[in-house]
C-alpha cells in the first residue's frame, strides 16, 4: 500500500508593502548585530532566505536603506526617552535622568551612530539624518533646562548651549568607550561634572 504525502500548500505571495516592511525590519537586525555597514543587499537577503535580486527590486539604493534604519532605530530611542522623562517630577530628575540613560555605553543606538558617524562622509541622505536626530536630542535636554531655568531650579545656563555641550560630551565619551578609554566612571563624572557647572550646580548634583 503507498502512503501519500500530504500536499502543501504553495506560499504565500507577499504584498510589495509586506516586502517592503520585511527588509526594513532585517535590515534593522543587521544593523543592530553587525553594524550599519553590514546592510548590503547580500546581507539582508541572506537572513531573508530570498535571491538578493528580490531585495534590489524593492530597495534601488542601499545608501537610503540604511539611512532609513539609522533614523528608525534613534528615532525610537528619542522617543522611549521623551516617555521616560515624563515619569520625573521636576527639572534636575529629568536631567539625571536624561543623563544617565544617554551615557550609558551599551546603549542600542551607540554603536550606529559610530557607524554613522563614518559612513556620513559618503552617505549625504545618512548625514541629513544625523544632523535631524542630533537637533531632536538636542531639543529634549534643552527643554529641560530652559523648564529648570524658569522655575529657578538651574541657577544659570543657555539651554541650547547647554543642550550642545551635553550631547558633544555624549558623542565624546561614547567614542572613548569604543576604545576603551579611561573607566565608565571617569567618562560619566567627565559629563556630569561639566553639564553641572554649566547651569551653576554644585559638581555632585547630576
Amino acid at each position: 500500500m503507498t502512503t501519500m504525502s500530504p500536499s502543501r500548500s504553495p506560499r504565500r505571495r507577499m504584498q510589495p508593502a509586506e516586502r517592503v516592511a520585511q527588509i526594513a525590519a532585517t535590515a534593522e537586525e543587521v544593523a543592530l548585530s553587525e553594524g550599519l555597514a553590514a546592510i548590503t543587499v547580500r546581507s539582508v537577503a541572506g537572513r531573508m532566505g530570498v535571491a538578493p535580486s528580490l531585495v534590489a527590486h524593492y530597495v534601488p539604493s542601499m545608501d537610503e536603506l540604511v539611512t532609513a534604519t539609522f533614523d528608525r532605530v534613534a528615532r525610537r530611542e528619542i522617543s522611549a526617552m521623551s516617555a521616560l522623562l515624563e515619569r520625573a517630577a521636576t527639572p534636575l530628575e529629568q536631567l539625571r535622568l536624561l543623563v544617565g540613560v544617554v551615557a550609558a555605553p551599551d546603549r542600542e543606538d551607540v554603536p550606529l551612530w559610530s557607524d554613522a558617524w563614518s559612513l556620513a562622509r559618503r552617505n549625504t541622505s545618512l548625514a541629513a539624518a544625523a544632523r535631524d536626530c542630533l537637533d531632536a536630542w538636542q531639543g529634549v535636554a534643552s527643554s529641560i533646562v530652559a523648564a529648570g531655568r524658569a522655575s529657578g531650579a538651574f541657577p544659570s545656563g543657555d539651554p541650547e548651549h547647554v543642550g550642545l555641550v551635553l550631547f558633544a560630551l555624549i558623542d565624546a565619551t561614547n567614542a572613548y568607550s569604543r576604545v576603551a578609554y579611561r573607566t565608565d566612571a571617569e567618562r560619566s563624572a567627565l559629563i556630569r561634572t561639566a553639564v553641572a557647572s554649566a547651569l551653576g550646580l554644585a559638581p555632585g548634583a547630576l
